[in-house]
């Protein structure tokens, strides 16, 4: 019997070499695929050497326009289906979308997007919102505060009393607390770690190695408390989650739905506690004004791309850090800050909607070569020379 397999970020190349031979022999009955993987041209061989019978989107609240700015590639799928079945000369599969993240206009979006890309009308079925098992509390808390309010908060509802002197904490579920910025997940684990608890920080700048390990023993029970951003949760699924805190005041409130409704899966009472302090809405106010993506800057990309030189196909054929490298280009954004790759990305997905680019497949060459030099000294005496 064909088995369910997994091709996504945290596994290793040959990891994902093995998935993909097995994909290929026909041993793959359901495949999980992050949307970026569609973009690579060895996938998309692969998967034109199967038929298809249904394409499933978990989070589809990423097709619409909250979503898809910061995971551009949810809106390449659909062209993808679509080429992938005039290439087979079959007819466009059966499309499925699971999001508990959608209000109207979302759902609107979703529908439309379908009915134009792929000539399907997606039939509707709304489950609602509601989340009785789930106890909503906001809690006043100055910034100084909040170290402490978290902890006690843990304790209370998770029946651990408090580590002493570094004793392990034994709790009943597990709990998950989210954090605007990287640094403060860091914090916040160390001082959990330090009460006792079983905690760990989880962040987009984590290796990808040492992501899977975290999300592992979370979900294997081993760790008891998740520090994060919003790059955790996506995908997770852990059934005890008794307890999701908001250390700060999330970016919009499908966020906040979307990461509260992480706990409490297995339909057991669970709490969802966020700590307000009025100095967070301007600090998120600030966070969103740093990381605002102009027109203008959309346009200077798109000036970067009429300099890049075509190749003999006529295509462009340029990486984000080439046009960040772009001297000429007048970028209202640090081009070295860390989520500059996603805005240059964010905006060639603009570019694309208003039909002035396509982006198409990755490409990527590989070529064997070895050092002309046996040393960095040796280096450094031919450079001199």
């Amino acid at each position: 019997m064909a088995a369910p397999s997994t091709s996504y970020g945290l596994l290793t190349p040959p990891e994902r070499g093995d998935v993909m031979e097995r994909v290929r022999l026909g041993e793959i009955a359901i495949l999980y695929l992050s949307p970026e993987r569609l973009r690579n041209r060895s996938v998309a061989e692969v998967l034109a050497s199967r038929e298809i019978g249904c394409w499933v989107f978990d989070e589809a609240h990423c097709l619409s326009k909250w979503g898809h700015d910061f995971r551009p590639d949810y809106l390449y799928a659909s062209r993808f289906i679509r080429t992938l079945a005039e290439r087979q000369r079959l007819p466009v599969p059966p499309v499925i979308c699971f999001t508990a993240t959608a209000k109207r206009d979302v759902t609107a979006e979703i529908l439309t997007h379908f009915r134009d890309e792929l000539g399907l009308e997606l039939a509707l079925f709304e489950g609602g919102v509601e989340r009785d098992n789930l106890a909503f509390e906001v809690q006043l808390a100055g910034k100084h505060e909040k170290d402490a309010r978290i902890h006690a908060i843990l304790s209370e509802h998770l029946g651990g009393s408090g580590g002493i002197d570094g004793a392990r904490v034994e709790a009943d579920g597990a709990a998950i607390v989210y954090a605007a910025r990287r640094k403060r997940t860091e914090e916040l684990a160390e001082r959990l770690q330090r009460e006792g608890w079983a905690a760990e920080a989880f962040h987009a700048g984590i290796d990808a190695p040492e992501k899977k390990r975290i999300q592992d023993a979370f979900v294997a029970g081993e760790l008891t408390v998740i520090c994060a951003t919003n790059a955790f949760g996506m995908g997770v699924d852990k059934e005890d989650v008794r307890l999701v805190i908001h250390a700060d005041v999330p970016t919009s409130l499908e966020h906040y739905i979307q990461e509260a409704g992480r706990a409490g899966r297995d339909r057991a009472p669970a709490h969802c506690v966020l700590l307000y302090d009025p100095q967070d809405i301007e600090a998120q106010f600030g966070m969103e004004a740093v990381s605002q993506l102009t027109q203008r800057d959309i346009a200077e990309i798109l000036r970067g791309l009429k300099r890049a030189k075509p190749n003999r196909d006529g295509a462009v054929v340029v990486t984000s850090g080439e046009l960040l490298r772009d001297e000429e280009l007048r970028l209202g954004f640090d081009p070295e800050a860390r989520d500059a790759d996603t805005r240059v990305r964010i905006a060639i997905s603009w570019l694309e909607r208003a039909g002035l680019v396509q982006r198409d497949e990755n490409r990527t060459g590989v070529f064997q070569g070895r050092p002309a030099v046996a040393d960095l000294a040796s280096a450094e005496r031919r450079i001199a020379g």
